[in-house]
């Protein structure tokens, strides 16, 4: 005889699957209109370059078959915005190699991000949509940890209705559709917290850290900071000895100048920011000096970090850590 908590209980399970496969389907569709219909972006064209350049570093070929791959690929009214000859700037890059081929060392210090560009073109897809796939395979992942995260705290009707409303929200829509790290970035940063504070698990949470460093340069920022807290509070049930939390430190900056090695041959210093700094401003042309007011409008390029600093102390506010 069949007794009524049993059907509750399958009726149960049954509901928490087709909502469990409602989500699942939603993410996928998402980013499946991404990958079909991306932002086109003008930064997918160094990335592609720099790409390219893994098999080939001439800067004609490389500007060449770029510029090609765009006219034939990005729709014409986009096409015709990224090679704006009334702007000098995109005129330059249009019109000269050299120019553009100078640009790639703002975009070769993120070797995982370009690592998977390179593997999805090899496998065969083509080159200006492989640079947009690691954002719509990033997008996926944190939409699928960001439901077992949430499930831990909320009953899954509320956390499945939570979860949707974050993974439709528009900047996560503009995101998953742009050829950038920022993406794939988010999802180690966010995994890397999630091995924190629900795992307890340094080693993992420390493999995410680094991942995310080599996708984004800049997250060694919030990667140091996360460590440091760790190291330097009480209020963690593992917290980071001294001896391994310099030892910790120590990869991070190992890692910091192979990445940073990679702009070398463009004449950029092994630190890298002293040269990112001179050669960033909003006229596009080198400085020698770099004033305070100018690090006000470096501020989006280190939004992450401030970002991502108030997700860990709010995170680990709910999680009774203070």
């Amino acid at each position: 005889m069949v007794k009524p908590n049993d059907v509750k209980s399958f009726k149960s399970k049954k509901i928490k699957a087709l909502l469990n496969f409602f989500y699942f389907v939603c993410i996928l569709l998402v980013g499946f209109y991404a990958y079909k219909k991306p932002y086109y972006n003008w930064g997918a064209l160094p990335y592609m370059a720099v790409v390219l350049s893994y098999d080939n570093d001439d800067p004609k070929f490389i500007h060449d078959t770029i510029y090609q791959i765009a006219r034939q690929k990005i729709p014409s009214e986009t096409y015709n915005q990224i090679a704006d000859t009334s702007m000098n700037y995109k005129k330059r890059m249009l019109q000269n190699e050299n120019d553009f081929y100078n640009l790639l060392p703002f975009y070769v210090v993120k070797p995982l991000y370009t690592g998977l560009i390179y593997l999805f073109y090899k496998s065969g897809i083509s080159l200006l949509k492989a640079t947009v796939l690691p954002s719509v395979v990033a997008y996926v992942l944190i939409g699928l940890l960001l439901l077992i995260w949430v499930k831990i705290y909320l009953q899954l009707f509320f956390a499945f209705l939570s979860c949707i409303l974050i993974m439709l929200f528009a900047p996560m829509l503009e995101v998953v559709k742009t050829s950038s790290p920022d993406c794939l970035a988010t999802f180690l940063l966010l995994t890397a917290l999630y091995f924190i504070i629900e795992r307890k698990s340094l080693l993992i949470a420390f493999f995410f850290l680094l991942l995310s460093v080599f996708a984004r340069l800049d997250n060694i920022i919030p990667c140091v900071f996360i460590l440091s807290l760790l190291a330097f509070t009480d209020k963690w049930k593992e917290k980071i000895p001294m001896k391994k939390y310099f030892s910790v430190l120590l990869i991070l900056t190992d890692s910091y100048f192979v990445i940073t090695a990679n702009a070398l041959k463009f004449g950029w210093s092994l630190l890298y920011y002293p040269s990112f700094a001179k050669h960033l401003n909003l006229s596009y042309e080198a400085h020698a000096a770099f004033s305070f007011k100018d690090y006000f409008i470096l501020y989006p390029y280190y939004k992450q970090f401030f970002l991502f600093s108030f997700y860990f102390i709010y995170a680990a506010f709910i999680n009774n850590i203070y």
